[in-house]
């Protein structure tokens, strides 16, 4: 579909010619711009607009949207164009339909969580505020689109967190194949193995990745790798230092010039297998995902030692408070908070008692002044801990 774009009073001006044919579009581009000029653009009726079918009216908002938003975003919005609007949407009419919306979104809903259609609803607001601009001109005024409360609807697949070690990290990621099948038949096998390895190693999202370009972001040998605005979720373009795995896995499947994981995939089949095989229990082996591998990074840094500040820039968080969220507290790191301070023990005589004691109520040992032994439990303690201190 042919566009007219030009500028007007320092407004730019996007609207369809609503032709494929180029002499056509030609003359009412014409048109377009002489009813601009002259103040005569009115707003598209009802019925007219019923004219409009769903794509052409988004494909003519994303169009519009190309030097506002990030690519990113922009490729969520057709998605949700593609795979929800245009199949429930019959129509721009349909869009503007404050009952059409709320139906939209109660449909949604039975199917996935509030948080999730909140985000479509976001993209749907977008849409009709642009229809609704004087130089758009498709609408009067942009119905309120609803939005739904974050933690209501239904989860398609709950999210369950697992909490990786390195060392499962590691037996995933040698239990993953070098190489994967592409989606389409006679296309090059896709990496996978140096795929999650760089994912570790990094800490970096998924569709960063994904994003990657030969030779701009990385070329063999490279000690460095270029994160671009356009491909960081938080538009936080930086450089990164590679370990030397990061820079092996990259260096084997990076190619002259191009993507260098090549289309987003989904990788939760070999992910499931590969968990299985590194022994994670099956009721959470179905469960791990690549951002699982970013939070386990982020907790071996900081427990490695890692300053938050230099975590917080290699994940791209502009924030340290949401480099927080990341760190996931275990049994390892309880006990080391509490090393030399449970049983009677001191950091000298080795700390923790030994490995596989489970006991419900803990042991506080002592000698008291008459040098009678002496023995209480947690919950003693807990009830009175002044009156066991001066015991």
């Amino acid at each position: 579909m042919w566009l007219v774009r030009f500028r007007h009073a320092g407004t730019r001006i996007n609207r369809s010619t609503g032709t494929r044919d180029r002499a056509e579009a030609q003359r009412r581009a014409a048109k377009i711009v002489e009813r601009v000029v002259s103040n005569r653009l009115e707003p598209v009726s009802l019925a007219a607009l019923s004219k409009i079918d769903t794509i052409r009216f988004c494909s003519e908002w994303l169009a519009a949207m190309e030097s506002e938003k990030r690519p990113a975003t922009l490729a969520t919005w057709e998605l949700y164009v593609v795979t929800h609007f245009e199949p429930f949407f019959r129509d721009a009419s349909d869009l503007a339909s404050p009952q059409r919306l709320a139906a939209y979104v109660s449909k949604r809903l039975q199917s996935v969580k509030g948080s999730t259609v909140g985000k479509e609803c976001s993209a749907l607001q977008s849409l009709l505020n642009w229809a609704a601009r004087p130089d758009i001109g498709y609408l009067d005024k942009a119905p309120t689109v609803p939005r739904p409360a974050p933690k209501s609807g239904k989860s398609a697949l709950e999210k369950v967190r697992v909490d990786l070690t390195p060392g499962q990290v590691e037996a995933i990621i040698e239990a993953l194949p070098e190489t994967i099948r592409a989606k389409s038949k006679g296309d090059p096998r896709r990496p996978c193995r140096a795929f999650f390895r760089v994912l570790w190693e990094t800490g970096l999202r998924a569709g960063s990745l994904w994003r990657l370009e030969a030779p701009g972001d990385y070329h063999r040998g490279a000690s460095e790798l270029v994160i671009r605005d356009e491909a960081d979720k938080a538009a936080f373009g930086r450089t990164l230092p590679l370990t030397v795995a990061a820079r092996q896995a990259l260096d084997a499947v990076c190619p002259e010039r191009g993507s260098i994981f090549g289309e987003p995939m989904n990788f939760r089949a070999r992910l499931r297998t590969a968990a299985l095989a590194a022994r994670i229990p099956e009721h959470l082996a179905g469960h791990v995902s690549p951002h699982d591998f970013r939070h386990a990074r982020t907790t071996a840094l900081l427990d490695g030692g890692a300053s938050l500040t230099g975590v917080a820039y290699l994940l791209g968080h502009k924030q340290i408070t949401t480099t927080n969220r990341y760190v996931h507290a275990g049994l390892d790191a309880a006990r080391e908070a509490l090393s030399g301070h449970i049983s009677g023990h001191t950091a000298e005589d080795g700390g923790l008692e030994p490995e596989g004691r489970n006991d419900e109520t803990p042991e506080i040992s002592g000698a008291s002044e008459d040098g009678s032994s002496r023995t209480r439990t947690w919950s003693q303690w807990i009830k009175s801990p002044l009156l066991y201190q001066l015991s």
